[in-house]
């Protein structure tokens, strides 16, 4: 504690005051990069469930399909 008390009353306070400043400068950044990461996973399970829906949705139309209706094309279309 000596030391550090030291080290603040001479004249290296503007150092210890630089280096806080760029502790939480990088603090700061590694945490919005949390939060960006954690976002970015939110977004994408948001597609892949969209995604899972679709797919859903496209399974459930080929069987609703009539597969009977090229086959009476009155106009002879293929």
């Amino acid at each position: 504690m000596a030391t550090i008390l030291s080290l603040i009353s001479g004249g290296n306070g503007l150092l210890v005051a630089l280096g806080a400043v760029l502790a939480a400068i990088v603090a700061a950044f590694f945490k919005g990069r949390s939060v960006e990461r954690t976002n970015q996973k939110a977004r994408n399970a948001d597609a892949l469930e969209n995604h899972y829906k679709d797919v859903s949705s496209a399974a459930d139309a080929r069987h609703n399909v009539n597969s009977d209706g090229v086959r009476n094309d009155p106009y002879k279309r293929d």
